[in-house]
């Protein structure tokens, strides 16, 4: 029985010292395509142990869309070269670190409507933005109202505490 334990134990140590290796794949030949276009990527691993899972990254920044799957899409919305990578896992939590898998290179022609920051140059306000913005503009001229009659209020008191005493002297 103890040597069963050992041979299990040492099993097990085994897988988790394994080698994981990475490898993705598209499907173009070129990893050309316009911008908005999207490109499809796969990804394979083997060595450790039981089912895997993907961390995908482009440009080193972990895409959290596509986490844990075999498939990712890569779509730009701004022109240039991107660099496409993956991390697995394996079932008992080992990984090929991140960027050690193959990297393909994307490269994304066309002209945009975005900055090269990303950010939509002409962008449309969507319905929560613009309810945003009609709740700020009501609360400011609710403020501007507000204090409009605070001034008045303390106008007329100021007025009717001057002709009180002209009031006196008249009597």
């Amino acid at each position: 029985m103890l040597i069963l334990v050992f041979v299990a134990l040492s099993t097990s140590i085994s897988n988790v010292n394994a080698q994981i290796a990475a490898t993705i794949r598209s499907n173009s030949a070129t990893n050309t395509i316009k911008v908005g276009q999207p490109l499809q990527f796969i990804a394979s691993a083997s060595g450790g142990s039981g089912y895997y899972t993907y961390n995908w990254y482009v440009n080193g920044m972990l895409q959290l869309a596509a986490q844990t799957t075999t498939n990712f899409t890569f779509t730009s919305e701004i022109s240039g070269s991107f660099a496409v990578s993956v991390d697995a896992y394996d079932a008992l939590n080992a990984h090929l670190p991140a960027g050690t898998s193959n990297t393909i290179t994307v490269t994304v022609t066309g002209s945009s409507t975005q900055s090269p920051a990303g950010h939509s140059a002409s962008a449309a306000l969507s319905t929560a933005d613009i309810a945003l913005v009609a709740l700020v503009i009501l609360i400011a001229i609710c403020i501007v109202v507000g204090l409009i009659i605070m001034r008045k209020r303390k106008s007329s008191k100021n007025d009717n505490l001057q002709t009180a005493p002209q009031k006196m002297l008249k009597k």
